[in-house]
Formats: C-alpha cells, structure tokens, sequence
C-alpha cells in the first residue's frame, strides 16, 4: 500500500559477528519516520529468500564476514556434510536431468551459428577472421541503420504503389528478427569461451571402430582415418598430424601414435552441467552447485580420455606398419642371440 514501505532483509543467526549490525538498521527504520514528501511511512521488516535457511546450517561456525561483502567460508568437516544434504534435499527440483541422446535432439533444434553466418562449408573450422569478414557482410543489409536507410529510400516507392502499412511493418519484423540472429550468432563465435562451449554442443559422432568389426591391412586406412580425423578438431595443440598411408616411415608412425597418446582435448561439458548457477540463492548454494558441475564435467572428461585411449590402441593393435615393425625389430633381436652363441 501508499502507507507501508517494506524492507526486506536476510535473517541472521544471533551468533553472526555482523547481527547487531542488522538489528539496528531494521530498527532504525522502524522506529525512524520517513520525511519524503512531508508523509510517515510504516516500516516492516520482513525475511526474504531461503538462502537464510542454508547459512543457518553454519551457525555453530565462526563466521568472519564484512557488513557490506557478505563473504561466507567455505565449511569443512560435518558442516560440508551437513550443507551437501541440506542442498540435495532442498535444491534437488533445481536439477536438469539429461541423457546424452536427450542433449543431442536438443541441439538439432537450435540455431547453427555458422549456418546464420553463412559459414556452412566450413563451420567450427572458421577462422576469427572468415567470422568477421562474414558479419560485416551481413550487417551491410542486415543491420538496423542499413535497414532504415532503405526503408527511407522506398518510402516514396510505396507511396507511389500504394502499398500499405502493414505490409511494410511485416517486412520490417523479418528483418528485425533476422538481424538479432546474426548478432546472438556474432557475439558467440567472436567470444573464445562462449564458442568453445558452442562447438562442443554441437551434434558430434563419438562412434570408433570396434573388435567385432573385420579390419585387416586392406581397409584399415580407409576404417581409421575418418575417426582419427574427425577427433583432431578438438585437439589443443595444432596441426594433428595425419594417419598417412603405408608408404610412411616407421619415424613419421611413432609421432602419429605418441601424439594421440598424449592427446589433449579442449572439448568442453558444460552443456551437461544439472544446476544453473543463475538460480543460486545464496554463495553457499552456488558453490555446492559449481561443485556437483564441476564432478559431472570430469566424469565425462575421464570418458573422453577412455574412448581416445581405445581408439589409439585398437589401432596400433591393426596398423600394418606398426606389425611389420615389430616383426622387423624380432628378427633383428633373434639374429643377436644367434650370432652371441
């Protein structure tokens, strides 16, 4: 109402350093009247949020915080244990539970940004510059000035068609609609961390060759070089030497394999992650959620690293170079035993 003005403050237990502090800052608004516009105001002093219930899990911790950066610890011991339950139980209709095939159809539904910038042919392969070359093209037609510049210039034409309004309005909507398309694709692809996290949602064949399948020296090139070729856009150090053919020296093979045994991926998880930071009440709730992401990224780290780590050894175990190298290198042990004796 006009008569109540409500201030609403988090509640603080008794031990907190800081209560007295809170006290007298509702109470003087309580009891203070307020001069503006020559009227008293009512003040009630009313709890807000549940980030309260959260930090009261902590009382019997000694808490060191500041009046205006409310920086709460980090609890360890029981108090971690008793703050991760209170956070399952409470927190848990906050969870976004996903398959990987769930997260997959989800993103056949979502606007490809390299397609928006017509950068199709080449897609997460774009360079920074083909992705500012490609938005200044577009915001030649596209962007918003342009477009009211033209619309100016055929204002006399659709007077002289006779054209109307509405259709006019239509085509503007299209355009306005289209234009922050390119923009929302722009300012993802320009930003490195923004389109790390882009590229690594979009749809990826995971799929490797099996032990069921039949590899031998005729098909193996053509079986593993897609696979190995399809992985390498992940890879943080640049360029990912090539699978080649049989004709490659046994040198060139042993830097093949020792590079995709030390592989390093930047691929990012986060688009598994079940809890939306934005929707943490409380520091002590965005931590416990940054926690439960962070556990679920390296899970699925750790089966990145497994399914590479098949993938090299399936094919050392089938690379026709590799064999004829080893069976090389026992002939040439075999003929020093001989010639000792």
């Amino acid at each position: 109402s006009k008569d109540v003005g409500v201030i609403q403050i988090e509640l603080v237990p008794r031990e907190h350093p800081q209560a007295e502090k809170y006290f007298q800052f509702g109470k003087a608004y309580q009891a203070s009247p307020c001069t503006f516009r020559k009227s008293n105001i009512k003040w009630k002093i009313e709890t807000a949020g549940r980030a309260f219930d959260s930090y009261y899990a902590f009382k019997e911790q000694q808490i060191k915080t500041d009046f205006e950066d409310e920086k709460q610890p980090t609890p360890k011991g029981e108090d971690a244990e008793r703050a991760e339950k209170l956070f399952s139980g409470q927190w848990a209709n906050k969870r976004k539970k996903m398959s990987k095939e769930e997260r997959a159809e989800q993103s056949l539904f979502k606007d490809n940004f390299y397609e928006v910038l017509g950068l199709e042919a080449v897609g997460i392969h774009a360079s920074d510059g083909d992705i500012k070359s490609a938005y200044r093209k577009l915001a030649t037609h596209y962007h918003p000035d342009k477009m009211h510049d033209e619309a100016s210039e055929g204002k006399i034409e659709a007077e002289k068609s006779h054209s109307t309004g509405k259709e006019k309005k239509e085509v503007d909507k299209v355009s306005h609609e289209i234009w922050m398309k390119i923009q929302k694709a722009y300012d993802i692809l320009s930003d490195p961390a923004s389109r790390k996290q882009y590229d690594s949602s979009l749809p990826f064949d995971n799929s490797i060759p099996s032990d069921s399948e039949e590899i031998n020296d005729d098909n193996f090139y053509e079986t593993f070089d897609p696979v190995f070729t399809r992985n390498a856009q992940f890879s943080k150090a640049q360029p990912v030497p090539f699978l080649s053919s049989k004709n490659c020296p046994i040198e060139g093979v042993e830097k093949f394999y020792n590079f995709w045994d030390n592989f390093q991926s930047w691929r990012d998880f986060s688009m598994y992650d079940e809890y939306d930071l934005r929707e943490a009440e409380s520091r002590q709730e965005k931590r416990l959620m940054e926690k439960e992401n962070k556990k679920l990224r390296e899970k699925f780290m750790k089966e990145e690293r497994a399914r590479i780590n098949k993938l090299v050894s399936l094919a050392k175990t089938h690379d026709p170079r590799v064999r004829a190298e080893m069976e090389k290198r026992q002939i040439a042990l075999e003929k020093k035993k001989l010639e000792k004796q």
